[in-house]
């Protein structure tokens, strides 16, 4: 919409009355589930009627070792919205020990990849691993902490038609002994920004954007500094600005990120890159009943969204941590095209070697 104005009132209104229409939760339940097991010394691969992973020994006086290795996989139908409605997405399954024996712990890898909603052996070993878990035998809660697959999800989704987006379960460690944890299958949340909002930025709940020109001077009452009080586009509050280093780097340290009210800098020596498009996340991008301190600046927010930083990450204050998007594998859709033309171009993770490392803040800027 060409020269909108949207009045100041309004916007302070939206960000206190509309969160929960602004956006909203899907749980989505798993499509397909499968499981697989592959005999060890063989080449062997058998679908098991269960869920599992990790290593089943088997008995009847055969050699420790020998037995099967079980992978499982799960495929999800995603809402039909289109990418710039996916606020967050995430994905949560659980177990529990089957036959799990010794104090070592069994560690997995979640893997996600384009799916079609049909099991298929190929499944087992598709697509990259975005993130890592470990239970002991003695955890019947296992694996249950739950994954931000934001970048996975909205890189899939269309705002007509059906998509599918998939994640298997491997094991990652070679232990001693059995390690079998028998699995539920999952869900995936997705948080989805309401149409009629989206289509209007400056109505956003929490993220209030092309704020009227002539309230320009009330932004920086608007970007109070409580976590808990509506962002504005373009504004980062104060208490975040300035330059962050590694946690364990001089101040000096050639590689850094500095915040501004509007901007994102990244620097490695004489190597820079400037992020725009900023927008901190409103209340729908963390769980209903959250009520800690992160904070979240989300860059190029109506683009590709390349970086992402949160601020007091894990409730730590004064900690932060900066996340840089991955090239994702799958069909080359438009949308996937065009994300990862642009991360790929940016190649930020091998220019600025500090995504997902603990950062702290050394000197305010004034700007």
């Amino acid at each position: 919409m060409e020269n909108c104005r949207v009045p100041l009132l309004f916007v302070l209104a939206a960000a206190s009355t509309a969160a929960v229409a602004a956006e909203r939760s899907i749980v989505v339940p798993a499509k397909v589930t499968a499981s697989w097991g592959y005999l060890t010394q063989s080449t062997v691969v058998k679908p098991s009627r269960t869920m599992g992973v990790g290593f089943w020994q088997r008995g009847s006086g055969a050699k420790p070792g020998v037995g099967e290795q079980f992978v499982s996989a799960m495929e999800f139908q995603l809402p039909e919205a289109a990418p710039s409605r996916v606020r967050r997405a995430t994905f949560q399954f659980s177990g529990k020990p089957s036959q799990c024996i010794g104090a070592e712990p069994v560690v997995v890898n979640v893997h996600a990849y384009a799916a079609d909603g049909r099991a298929d052996i190929g499944d087992a070993t598709a697509g990259p691993k975005v993130a890592q878990m470990r239970a002991d035998c003695t955890d019947h809660a296992a694996f249950s902490q739950p994954i931000d697959v934001t970048h996975v999800v909205r890189q899939a989704s269309v705002a007509s038609g059906v998509r599918f987006v998939g994640f298997n379960v491997r094991t990652a460690n070679n232990r001693q002994g059995p390690g079998l944890f028998a699995l539920a299958p999952g869900t995936l949340t997705v948080v989805l920004a309401d149409e009629h909002v989206d289509a209007y930025p400056a109505a956003r709940a929490g993220t209030p954007s092309h704020i009227d020109p002539h309230a320009a001077q009330a932004k920086s009452a608007l970007a109070a500094n409580s976590i808990g009080a509506a962002a504005v586009a373009g504004v980062v509050p104060a208490t975040f600005h300035g330059n962050w280093v590694a946690a364990k780097a001089a101040c000096d340290s050639p590689l850094r990120l500095t915040v501004g009210a509007d901007r994102l800098m990244l620097a490695n020596g004489g190597d820079r890159e400037s992020l725009g498009g900023i927008e901190m996340a409103g209340p729908g991008y963390f769980p209903p009943s959250y009520s800690g301190i992160m904070a979240v600046l989300i860059t190029e927010f109506d683009g590709q969204q390349p970086a992402t930083m949160t601020f007091n990450v894990r409730e730590k204050k004064g900690v932060a941590q900066i996340e840089f998007s991955p090239v994702m594998p799958g069909t080359a859709t438009p949308q996937l095209t065009a994300y990862n033309k642009r991360i790929h171009q940016l190649g930020l993770a091998k220019r600025f070697p500090i995504d997902k490392v603990a950062l702290k803040r050394c000197v305010a800027t004034t700007g």
